[in-house]
C-alpha cells in the first residue's frame, strides 16, 4: 500500500508558484553547467533536458503500479569532445498515479547514472547509459564508472557531504513534485 505524497496537500498556491520560479532559476543554472564544464572545443554538446528526463524516464524505472514515471536529474560533470559527451548525474526518478483525487508515489530509484551522448550524422544525438547495480560491488562500480573528482558527490563520508548529497536528493524531489502536481492537475 503506498501513502500519499504528504508534499501535494501543503502546498498552496503562492508557495507552489515560489517553489515553480526556484526549480525553474535552478533547471536553468544546471542547463548552463552542462554548457560550462564542456570544454571550449565542443560547443554544441548541450542535451535539451526535457530529452533527457524522457530518456531517463524510459530506461531507468518501470511503472509498477500504471503511473506516469517522472524523473529529474542534477549534472555532477561532463566529459568529452565534439562527437561525444559522457554527462555524470545524480538521477531521481519517480512513478507518480493519481488515486483517490489524491497523486501518490509507486516505485522510485535514486542513483548516480553516466550517460554517453554521441553525435549522429543527421544532427541527433543517441544516448546510452552505464549505473552501478545495487549488490556488495556498488562501491567498486561507482569508482570504475565514475571519475574520481566526483566520488564524494556519489559516496558521501564527511558531514558537508552527506549535506550536500541530502540538499540534492531534496531539490530532485521538489522537482518531480511541482511537474508531476502540473501533469496531473485533474488530480486534486
Amino acid at each position: 500500500m503506498t501513502e500519499p505524497i504528504a508534499t501535494f496537500r501543503r502546498i498552496n498556491v503562492r508557495k507552489a508558484i515560489l517553489v515553480g520560479i526556484a526549480v525553474l532559476t535552478i533547471s536553468l543554472a544546471a542547463c548552463r553547467g552542462v554548457e560550462q564544464n564542456v570544454s571550449s572545443n565542443s560547443p554544441d554538446l548541450v542535451i535539451p533536458r526535457e530529452a533527457m528526463e524522457s530518456y531517463l524516464a524510459s530506461h531507468l524505472l518501470d511503472a509498477s503500479f500504471g503511473g506516469q514515471v517522472f524523473c529529474a536529474y542534477d549534472v555532477l560533470t561532463t566529459e568529452g569532445s565534439n562527437d561525444a559527451t559522457v554527462f555524470y548525474l545524480w538521477t531521481l526518478c519517480e512513478e507518480i498515479y493519481c488515486e483517490q483525487r489524491q497523486l501518490s508515489q509507486g516505485s522510485g530509484v535514486s542513483l548516480p547514472v553516466a550517460v554517453r551522448a554521441e553525435r549522429q550524422g543527421n544532427g541527433l544525438w543517441s544516448l546510452d547509459h552505464t549505473a552501478p547495480q545495487n549488490n556488495p560491488n556498488y562501491d567498486q562500480e561507482i569508482r570504475t564508472i565514475f571519475p574520481q573528482r566526483i566520488w564524494p558527490a556519489i559516496l558521501p563520508a564527511s558531514a558537508s557531504e552527506i549535506a550536500e548529497f541530502n540538499r540534492r536528493v531534496k531539490t530532485l524531489e521538489d522537482e518531480i513534485a511541482i511537474t508531476a502536481q502540473a501533469r496531473f492537475e485533474t488530480c486534486q
